[in-house]
């Protein structure tokens, strides 16, 4: 049981990551670090298999994230992004 709500985790940790680029208030990226480090902990404790892959997912998985929503948003006039077609 712990393997699912340790990527479960992971998965909503990167989820507040990209929702802060939309609603910058630094509560979401201190919920998204929170969830993720709590999510390789909990597969840490697991297994150190499972602990070592999802450190290594972290790891891809956050740059790749944060470029892909700032490759398919542009900041406004108001300074807040806006989504634009995916190249």
């Amino acid at each position: 049981m712990e393997v699912p709500l340790a990527y479960l985790l992971i998965a909503i940790g990167l989820l507040f990551l990209a929702a802060e680029v939309f609603f910058p208030s630094g509560i979401l990226s201190v919920l998204a670090v929170c969830a993720i480090v709590g999510g390789v902990t909990i597969a840490f404790i697991h297994d150190p298999y499972h602990g070592w892959f999802s450190l290594i997912l972290v790891f891809v998985a956050v740059p790749a994230v944060l470029v892909a929503i700032f490759r398919c948003c542009r900041v406004g006039p108001r300074r807040m992004p806006r989504l634009l077609p995916c190249p």
